[in-house]
């Protein structure tokens, strides 16, 4: 049985591979056979890429967390956060989203939880 889609594999090679196949890509003029076993291996690719990816936010996370940790001591958080930025320069929210993805952490629930916490300290204007 053959699973693979002719119209979405453009985007599945750009998510596997980062850029769009070239409309001569033998994926485009070859079997059903020969598309099922590109697709697979095209797929197959994907999630090594998706897990290197896992593994690089969660060595960025304990990365920032460590750095969070120097910089913390006894302190809270809030604090620690202050002391790696002044939320004064960072304008807007996209200017806090910039900050914390420039960490590799950005789309992490511990980044969210980051931008969440930098967003509040900005409309509080949080000064320590």
């Amino acid at each position: 049985m053959n699973t693979f889609s002719t119209e979405i594999f453009s985007d599945l090679h750009k998510d596997a591979f980062g850029y769009r196949p070239s409309s001569d890509h033998p994926f485009y003029s070859s079997s059903d056979d020969d598309k099922q076993s590109c697709w697979d291996y095209t797929v197959e690719q994907l999630e090594i890429r998706e897990l290197e990816e896992k593994e690089a936010e969660a060595e960025a996370v304990k990365q920032f967390k460590i750095d969070m940790f120097s910089i913390n001591l006894m302190d809270t958080n809030e604090q620690a956060l202050a002391r790696m930025v002044d939320v004064n320069t960072l304008e807007h929210d996209q200017a806090i989203e910039h900050w914390v993805w420039s960490f590799g952490i950005l789309f992490t629930p511990f980044g969210k939880e980051i931008v969440e916490t930098l967003k509040n300290m900005k409309l509080n204007q949080v000064s320590y």
